[in-house]
C-alpha cells in the first residue's frame, strides 16, 4: 500500500486531483499499519472498523489458503465450506501455533503467524497500562481462566521436582480453580482465609501457608495458587508477602488474576509481588478484562522463560478465534480507550457504593466492608431472617439484631429452611426483573469448635492452619509409591485437616477417611476410591462406634464436594460466614444507566421479600 500506487494510474480516469486525494488517504491507512508493525504497542486513538478491517484482510491474503493460484496437496491446508464462516473469521483458518509450540510461527500461515505476534506485544502494553510495569512476556491463549491454570501447572512440573505433586490452595468458591489442579494430576491443600478481626473481610491466613509448606515440605510442593479478584467479602489475597514466602522456600507462585487489571489495587499487588518475589506466571480472563467473547485469557510473567516453557506445554495447535476477537478490541480500545474504561470503573465503583449506603438505610441491611476489594460489594441480608425469627425488622432494632447473628448462634433447622427459602425468593424476583450477576450466599453461624466426641484421641486443634486435604493414596495420576505412607511426606497427609472456623481447624486421623457421598455434578473426581470426610463446623458431625468406624450423627447443610474436597457454606470462601449476604460487582464496561435502573428494582424485591415473610407467620 505504498503512496503512488495504482490510484495514481486513474487520473485520466476520474481526474489527477481527485485521484491524488484518493492517494493520500491510502498512503495514511498504509502509515497507520506502517505504525503499528514498527512501534508494536496499543496505538494512542482508536481504530475505527475499516481500518481493522483493512489490516486483517491484508495479514489473511498472506497466508496460503488464501494464495492466489495456491495448490494445496497437504491433509490440513485451511479449507472452510462456509462462506459464512469464512467471513466470521476474516479467511483466516490456520489458527496458532504447531504441533510442539502454541507459539511457534506456521511456514503456511504468514498472517495468522504476524496476528498472534502482535497480539502478544500489544496485550503486554495493555497490562502496563493497566499498571503492571514488572511484566515481561505475555501469552494469549484460546482458553478460559481455568485451563489455562492447567496449562501453568503442567509446564512447572518440569521444573519442579518429581515428588512435587501439592499445589497449596488459598480458598476461592470457585470450581474452576479448584478442578484445574486436578485436571492437571495435581493434589489441592486447601488453606482456608481468616476474617479480619473486628469485621466481615476474608483476607489471607499468610502463616497456615507458610505451615502447609513446612508440613508438606517444599519439595512435595508445586506451587502457591493465590487470587487477587474475587467476590465479597473476600479480599485479594496478599499475593506480594506470598511471592516472597515462595522465593524464599524455593516453591513456585501462580496468581490468578481474572479480572484484576481493572483493578488498580490488584495490579498494584501482582507488580509488587513480581519484583519482590517469585511469580512463575499471572493469569487473566479476556472477557472480563476487555470484554470480548468468553473463551480466551492471558497467561502473563515477569520471566520471559516461563512463559516459553507454558507456550511449549500445550500440545498441538489451537484456533485463532478468540486471538482474533481479542487483537479487534484492543485495536479499537487503543491506550485512551482502556484508559478511559478503566477511569470510568473506579468512578463508578464509589458513586454505586455511596448509593447502596442510602440503600441499606432505607432496609436496615449493611454494607461488609471489604476495603481491600475494590470491584465487588457484599450486602448484610441478616434481616430477611429476622422475621421468622420473631425479630423486629425496623430500624431501630436491626443493627442489635444483626449483632446477636454475628455472635455465633446457631439456627435450628426450622428457621434454616425458612431463611434458605425466603433468600431464594430473594434472588430469583431479582432475576425475573432483569438484574443479573447478582449473587446471594445463604450462611449459618455455627459453632467456633466441635464437640469432643468427633475427633479421634490423638486429634488437635491447630490455631493457624485452616487447610482441608486428601489422603495421598487418592492423588491421581501418581503412582502407589509415591503415596505410600511410609514415605517422610505421607505421614503429614494422612490425615485431613478439618476447618471448624474461619482461622481454625481440628485434624481427625485415619479413621476420618470415608467415602464421599459422589455430586450430582460430576464435582467428586473421577477414580477416586478413598476421599476424606469432613467436619462440617457443627453442620457435618461424625461419631466413633466401638469398631472405629464413623457414623453421620447430622445431614450437611449447604454443603458442597469438589473433587474430593467438601466444603460447608459454599460461595462464602470460609468455613464459617456469620451472615447471608448478597454481591454486586462494578466491573469493567459498566453503565451508570443500568446501575441507576438496578436500585429501584432491587428496593422493590426487598418489599416483596418483606411481604413474603409477613406471609409465613
Amino acid at each position: 500500500m505504498e503512496k503512488g500506487s495504482f490510484l495514481r494510474l486513474a487520473g485520466d480516469l476520474i481526474g489527477k486531483s481527485y485521484a491524488d486525494v484518493a492517494d493520500e488517504a491510502r498512503h495514511t491507512r498504509s502509515h497507520q499499519f506502517r505504525r503499528l508493525l514498527e512501534q508494536r504497542r496499543l496505538p494512542e486513538e482508536p481504530w475505527d472498523d475499516l481500518a481493522v478491517t483493512l489490516f486483517l484482510e491484508e495479514l489473511a491474503n498472506a497466508d496460503s489458503n488464501n494464495h492466489l493460484g495456491n495448490v494445496g496437496v497437504g491433509e490440513r491446508e485451511g479449507r472452510i465450506f462456509s462462506s459464512l464462516v469464512a467471513r466470521r473469521n476474516f479467511h483466516f483458518s490456520h489458527g496458532i501455533g504447531r504441533s510442539g509450540d502454541i507459539a511457534a510461527l506456521q511456514p503456511k500461515a504468514a498472517g495468522s503467524s504476524l496476528l498472534f505476534a502482535l497480539t502478544r506485544r500489544l496485550v503486554l502494553d495493555a497490562i502496563h497500562v493497566c499498571g503492571i510495569q514488572a511484566a515481561r512476556a505475555a501469552l494469549p491463549v484460546p482458553f478460559a481462566t481455568g485451563l489455562s491454570l492447567t496449562l501453568c501447572f503442567s509446564a512447572l512440573r518440569t521444573v519442579r521436582p518429581p515428588s512435587a505433586r501439592f499445589i497449596i490452595f488459598s480458598r476461592i468458591d470457585q470450581k474452576a480453580c479448584l478442578k484445574s489442579i486436578y485436571s492437571a494430576g495435581f493434589q489441592a491443600e486447601v488453606v482456608d482465609m481468616v476474617r479480619a478481626p473486628g469485621g466481615f473481610a476474608l483476607q489471607t491466613d499468610l502463616d497456615a501457608i507458610e505451615d502447609a509448606i513446612d508440613r508438606l515440605k517444599a519439595d512435595t510442593v508445586l506451587c502457591v495458587l493465590s487470587t487477587t479478584s474475587t467476590f465479597a467479602p473476600r479480599e485479594p489475597d496478599r499475593v506480594d508477602a506470598i511471592a516472597r514466602l515462595c522465593k524464599a522456600r524455593g516453591v513456585a507462585h501462580v496468581i490468578n488474576n481474572a479480572y484484576g487489571l481493572q483493578c488498580t489495587k490488584c495490579c498494584h499487588l501482582v507488580d509488587q509481588a513480581i519484583r519482590t518475589g517469585r511469580v512463575d506466571a499471572f493469569v487473566q480472563s479476556t472477557d472480563k478484562n476487555f470484554l470480548t467473547p468468553v473463551g480466551g485469557a492471558i497467561i502473563a510473567s515477569g520471566d520471559p522463560s516461563s512463559i516459553q516453557r507454558i507456550a511449549a506445554t500445550y500440545p498441538g495447535r489451537a484456533g485463532s478465534g478468540p486471538i482474533l476477537d481479542l487483537f479487534i478490541t484492543l485495536l479499537q480500545l487503543g491506550k485512551s480507550g482502556l484508559r478511559r474504561l478503566l477511569d470510568e470503573r473506579r468512578e463508578l465503583y464509589l458513586w454505586f457504593k455511596g448509593e447502596l449506603e442510602k440503600v441499606c438505610q432505607q432496609t436496615g441491611s449493611r454494607i461488609l466492608p471489604t476495603p481491600k476489594n475494590r470491584i465487588s460489594i457484599a450486602l448484610d441480608l441478616s434481616f430477611l431472617a429476622e422475621a421468622p425469627r420473631g425479630e423486629s425488622v425496623s430500624g431501630e432494632t436491626t443493627g442489635a439484631s444483626r449483632e446477636k447473628r454475628t455472635e455465633g448462634r446457631v439456627t435450628t433447622e426450622q428457621e434454616r429452611q425458612e431463611e434458605e427459602r425466603l433468600l431464594t425468593f430473594f434472588g430469583s424476583a431479582l432475576f425475573r426483573r432483569r438484574c443479573s450477576g447478582l449473587r446471594v450466599v445463604p450462611c449459618y453461624a455455627q459453632p467456633a469448635s466441635p464437640p469432643p466426641d468427633t475427633l479421634s484421641p490423638d486429634s488437635s486443634f491447630s490455631p493457624r492452619s485452616s487447610s482441608s486435604r486428601l489422603p495421598p493414596t487418592a492423588l491421581p495420576g501418581v503412582p502407589p509409591s509415591a503415596n505410600s505412607s511410609s514415605s517422610s511426606s505421607s505421614s503429614c497427609s494422612s490425615s485431613v485437616r478439618v476447618p471448624s472456623s474461619c482461622g481454625s481447624s481440628a485434624t481427625e486421623g485415619e479413621v476420618a477417611h470415608a467415602e464421599a457421598p459422589p455430586s450430582e455434578s460430576g464435582e467428586t473426581h473421577a477414580g477416586r476410591d478413598d476421599t476424606a470426610r469432613q467436619n462440617e463446623a457443627g453442620q457435618y458431625f461424625f461419631s466413633l462406634t466401638p469398631g472405629g468406624t464413623l457414623k453421620d450423627r447430622k445431614s450437611p447443610c449447604n454443603t458442597k464436594t469438589i473433587c474430593g474436597h467438601t466444603f460447608s457454606n459454599y460461595g462464602s470462601h470460609c468455613e464459617t460466614f456469620p451472615v447471608p449476604y448478597c454481591t454486586v460487582a462494578v466491573a469493567i464496561g459498566a453503565k451508570k444507566q443500568e446501575l441507576e435502573a438496578f436500585l429501584p428494582r432491587f428496593l422493590r424485591v426487598i418489599e416483596e421479600t418483606k411481604k413474603a415473610k409477613i406471609g409465613t407467620k
